[in-house]
């Protein structure tokens, strides 16, 4: 978390103490006095539970009910001793785009603060970039791994804080960084910035295992006044020899502007076509995009210094033709506001060693990208195109897939829509806070501290006096952990001992219910966070269905505060609940107390990169915020703004996750109303509404079809109000509207004309289906047709045998007993089976797939009409005729489905095997195979052969293997070949299939799904993968359907949504309706 100014002895940086000298600042680098790492004054918690690999607790008394299982586990390892990390990653502001400046979230940025701790009016917020050139090379094989850290001095020169990182480019001496950091500009102030380069050597975030590659220091006021607010400076870099300081070949370039308040957002997808290939024959670019805006409308756009980079996409690897994910940038980032800047698009082709290749690039303002107004942009690359002249077009076309514009609601717009901040407490009572008697402790409340808080009160006072206000009860449960209460340990309990009643009323009730709480507490052990965490998130679990169901009430945010002095016994626990809380409505804050390790707490805190469960399920969102007390005890107002600083960040990530908009005024804590918004279009809407008088202020509706608690309200009422501002309902339908006492007849006439609709579209369907049938068996009986004309005449067969004769071509049987004698008959026959094969054996297989369906269908019906008979057999018998006689045959069929199941039970296992549901396709697919074989029984015994042979003959056919050794010779036999021939193979064919097809999808459901396929099914690549992606994944997988398959699926979806809302309806239904029509009375004229 936030640590203090990093110190240099030789290559090596730590944390400083707390109580550490102030840093000298007359040179580059520091002097700061080492100091031994602080130690816990009360020892560790291994010498307070010698015995902690053997705890098992007594069985506990259920004051948490959520967590009765919970029990620390059997054999705990002492944690080990690291040292702490520098710093974790704060926010950055690039990609995604920055927090709204003004806002709660941008709080975080660097801020002065006065002597009595109240931060003054910033003059503006300014985004800083970066670039380098010349870097050295630290690595001996490659070129250096470059990222930058962004230090600012604190008041009155106390220290420096890091307020910001870039990310990390590879193998480069001349890196352009994407992210950037946002400070606040306080004119009147000397604000003094350290920027910091380091080469990466692994994933760690501590900078002591990173080569520091130099550093340099400029003032914001030197920055802002510099030409264009750009500033080049040579790095420098600390000497052993402490204080001496030598030139360094690199610098870095610091590109300043003050940021425009903008909220727009922006989903955008890119795609290639036919790119340059710079990778030769065997191989094919592996491109990714750069986006740069114009740093001054008045700038020289050929001049690269006159662009900064603000997004850069994945790598699409080996792909000349590429499909970038899906990414969500803010209009702010992208042209700070300004719609009217230049843009510039450049696609590179990646190379491993980072000098990767130019394909091309475009210009385009942002207005034309914003809107979509160009969708298709040609790359172009100046060196080709002054080499090949005229012959050259362009280096590939960039396709804007998909552009999509909407608006970031800000916290305050979900503040001002009711949404409630509501606080939890969890309270650490283990035994190595030291006991509440003893001076030392950090629970001590005793003589000597009349008029102060200790540090769990500190902490209380300071979160709670923010959020207090946002609660609108200000009713706030309060859970302790680790303590023994009733002789028993509890990981979870109230505060109240009252587990149906935890909460206590404020912040006063949070201090007198913990005060009081040691006189039935006693202090235990070990730490353990989950069962804390799975409480928060069943109470935020209950609010959270209602919001993402639309319904009514007020929208509820929960923040669990947890206060502990030690590292965790629980981390896998811990990190499996957290995961599961990250789609819900809770921030997680852990404030830690006292002088204990707590490096692995950071690894809770996941700013960089979000926390993976023990089944590598990804959280959805980072929740946890990590902060040291000690660094903050001197000054509530920093403590407070350091606890709550990602707690609005986490707030819209959720409820933008969730799709879940701000409530308006209107809308807030009132009840739900089901108003007809638009009789026309069939659709009822949910509208909230917060006056007692909820006639008078319903405005723009044709119909109230109910108002619940409003007696008075009929079809009679009037259907226009008064003095209310025009409310947009969102359409949905509703079956609860079928069930409501009050409902028009227009109503009832919309959905009868939608019920008539329905069955219209499913008569055509079927009529559809009907012609198709009809044209295959046209083509069977003309080739027949053919066949009969031809050979009868030909070859002087019979009707019988030219038709069998068809029949064996085209089911590839071919017995060899009938067969053309003729020149003019074996010519004819080359191209007679060809055609059979190729068009007659597809339209074979059509009749036969639809007669499977109706065979399927039948016997369904048929099972449910003797179901029904007999139902309405003893209904009559018993003279009984009721609905809820209806509802008890409904009882009688379940259970007689459970007598099957009982039935399945008492066979014997290979039957229960057989008859499983789970084999039921397998059933299904095999019973027609079996069918076939005993129809091709009754030609053997036309013919009168020996059983064996009337087998083999079947088998021989169904496979179409057809040796010709068995054939049938008379005339009965060949006229029930002909019907059963095409029948048995087509029958015998699809079950087959089906049967392969039903084990390939058991192989591969069976499959554990990797990491890897879990990347590629994010389609959209908004780092998660949703239903409809993943049944996308899974079809390919399975070879119901290619890749090229679901492109054509979703660009028709596309072509059909033609007001590109993401959803079909019937405007988009009616409007292609009517561009048809008006096409084909262009084509008429």
């Amino acid at each position: 978390m936030y640590a203090q100014p990093p110190t240099y002895y030789g290559r090596e940086r730590s944390l400083s103490s707390p109580s550490a000298p102030p840093v000298d600042n007359r040179s580059s680098g520091y002097q700061v006095t080492p100091q031994a790492p602080p130690t816990d004054r009360r020892g560790s918690f291994q010498s307070l539970y010698p015995d902690i690999g053997q705890h098992n607790p007594q069985p506990q008394q259920n004051y948490a009910q959520p967590h009765q299982n919970y029990a620390p586990p059997p054999a705990a390892a002492p944690v080990q001793q690291q040292p702490a990390p520098f710093q974790r990653e704060p926010t950055l502001h690039g990609g995604y785009g920055p927090v709204q400046p003004g806002s709660f979230e941008s709080s975080r940025s660097s801020m002065a603060l006065m002597p009595d701790g109240l931060a003054p009016t910033p003059s503006s917020i300014v985004e800083l970039r970066f670039r380098c050139k010349g870097l050295k090379k630290s690595d001996f094989l490659s070129q250096s791994d470059p990222f930058i850290v962004l230090y600012m001095q604190e008041a009155q020169k106390r220290g420096w804080r890091e307020v910001g990182r870039t990310e990390t480019i590879q193998n480069s001496p001349d890196p352009t960084f994407a992210k950037s950091v946002q400070v606040d500009f306080f004119f009147e102030e000397v604000q003094r910035l350290r920027v910091e380069v380091f080469d990466r050597d692994s994933s760690s975030e501590r900078l002591a295992d990173h080569d520091f590659l130099g550093c340099v220091e400029i003032t914001m006021g030197q920055l802002m006044s510099s030409k264009g607010q750009s500033a080049v400076l040579r790095l420098l870099q600390n000497d052993r020899d402490r204080g001496h300081v030598h030139n360094l070949s690199g610098h870095v370039v610091i590109d300043a502007e003050e940021v425009s308040t903008c909220a727009d957002m922006i989903n955008v997808r890119f795609t290639g076509t036919k790119l340059d290939n710079k990778d030769g024959w065997f191989g094919a670019s592996d491109p990714f995009l750069n986006i740069y805006r114009l740093r001054d409308e008045n700038a020289d756009p050929l001049t690269t210094t006159s662009w900064s980079l603000v997004w850069r996409s994945e790598v699409v690897m080996n792909d000349c033709d590429p499909k970038w994910r899906r990414a969500t940038l803010s209009v702010q980032t992208l042209c700070n506001g300004n719609l009217s800047r230049l843009l510039k698009i450049e696609c590179m082709d990646w190379e491993k060693n980072g000098k990767h290749q130019f394909i091309g690039s475009c210009t385009v303002k942002a207005a034309e990208f914003v809107t979509g107004e160009i969708r298709s942009m040609e790359l172009i690359n100046r060196e080709r195109q002054a080499k090949k002249g005229k012959r050259y077009k362009n280096s590939g076309v960039l396709v804007l897939e998909q552009i999509e514009l909407f608006k970031r609601h800000t916290f305050a717009e979900y503040l001002r829509g009711g949404c409630e901040v509501s606080l939890i407490v969890g309270i650490d009572y283990t035994a190595s806070n030291g006991s509440p008697s003893d001076p030392s402790s950090l629970h001590y409340t005793g003589a000597g501290y009349q008029g102060q808080l200790n540090d769990y009160q500190a902490a209380i006072s300071a979160t709670g006096a923010i959020l207090e206000p946002y609660d609108s009860d200000k009713r706030f449960p309060v859970y302790g952990f680790g303590g023994l209460v009733n002789g028993a340990v509890n990981h979870c309990f109230p505060l109240t001992f009252d587990p149906s009643q935890p909460e206590v009323e404020g912040i006063n009730g949070i201090m007198s219910a913990y005060s009081n709480s040691f006189q039935f507490v006693q202090l235990h052990g070990p730490t353990m966070f989950a069962p804390l965490v799975h409480q928060a998130a069943a109470i935020a679990r209950t609010f959270s269905a209602p919001a993402e169901q639309g319904g009514g009430g007020n929208l509820k945010y929960f923040v669990l505060l947890i206060i502990t002095d030690g590292a965790i016994m629980d981390m896998q626990q811990t990190i499996d609940e957290l995961v599961q809380a990250s789609t819900l409505p809770l921030s997680i804050v852990i404030v830690a107390v006292g002088n204990a390790d707590f490096t692995a707490m950071n690894a809770l805190d996941s700013d960089d990169k979000l926390l993976v469960d023990s089944r590598r399920q990804r959280a959805a969102r980072d929740i946890v915020q990590f902060v040291p007390f000690n660094q903050f005890r001197r000054n509530p107002a920093r403590l407070a703004k350091e606890t709550l600083a990602e707690i609005p960040t986490q707030l819209l990530q959720y409820y933008n996750m969730k799709g879940i908009q701000p409530r308006t005024p209107l809308q807030r804590q009132g009840t739900s109303y089901l108003v007809r918004s638009s009789i026309s279009s069939g659709l009822s809407g949910a509208l909230d509404v917060e006056s007692p008088n909820k006639r008078d202020e319903l405005q723009g509706a044709d119909v109230v079809i109910a108002v619940p608690g409003l007696e008075s309200v009929s079809e009679d009422a009037p259907s226009t109000f008064t003095d209310v501002p025009e409310v947009s309902t969102a359409p949905r339908i509703d079956k609860s509207i079928f069930d409501l006492p009050m409902m028009s007849a227009r109503t009832i006439t919309n959905v009868a004309q939608q019920t008539i609709i329905a069955g219209a579209e499913n008569a055509k369907n079927n009529h559809e289906t009907l012609r198709s049938n009809l044209v295959a068996l046209g083509l069977v009986l003309s080739y027949i047709a053919v066949s009969i004309v031809v050979f009868h005449f030909v070859e002087d067969w019979t009707v019988v045998d030219c038709v069998y004769y068809a029949m064996v071509i085209v089911t590839t049987v071919g017995y060899g007993d009938v067969v053309p004698k003729t020149t003019a008959g074996r010519a004819f026959t080359i191209f007679f089976a060809f055609y059979g094969i190729c068009t007659i054996g597809v339209a074979l297989g059509q009749l036969a797939s639809w007669f499977l369906q109706r065979q399927r269908h039948v016997t369904k019906m048929a099972t449910q009409k003797l179901l029904s008979n007999v139902e309405n057999a003893a209904a009559t018998a018993t003279g009984s005729n009721t609905l809820e006689d209806k509802e008890a045959r409904i009882r009688k069929r379940d259970k007689a489905k459970t007598y099957w199941k009982r039935f399945q039970g008492s066979l014997p296992s290979w039957a229960r095997r057989i008859f499983s549901d789970s084999n039921k396709a397998l059933f299904h697919a095999f019973v027609p195979i079996v069918a076939s074989i005993l129809a091709g029984l009754i030609v053997g015994a036309i013919e009168g052969w020996p059983v064996l042979d009337c087998f083999y003959y079947t088998l021989i056919t169904i496979t179409t293997v057809g040796f010709g050794d068995l054939s049938p010779t008379s005339k009965s036999a060949r006229i029930y070949a002909i019907f059963y021939l095409p029948l048995a193979v087509v029958t015998v064919a699809h079950g087959i299939g089906s049967i392969l097809n039903e084990l390939s999808a058991r192989s591969v459901m069976k499959t554990k799904i990797s990491m890897k396929e879990l990347l590629d099914m994010d389609a959209d690549g908004d780092g998660k993968v949703s239903q409809l992606e993943y049944l996308c994944y899974m079809l390919v997988k399975l070879n119901k359907a290619d890749q090229d398959d679901i492109d054509g699926i979703i660009a028709q979806f596309h072509k059909l949504d033609r007001d590109g809302s993401g959803e079909l309806d019937r405007d988009d239904l009616e409007r292609l309706d009517r561009e048809l029509q008006r096409q084909n009375e262009e084509d008429n004229e």
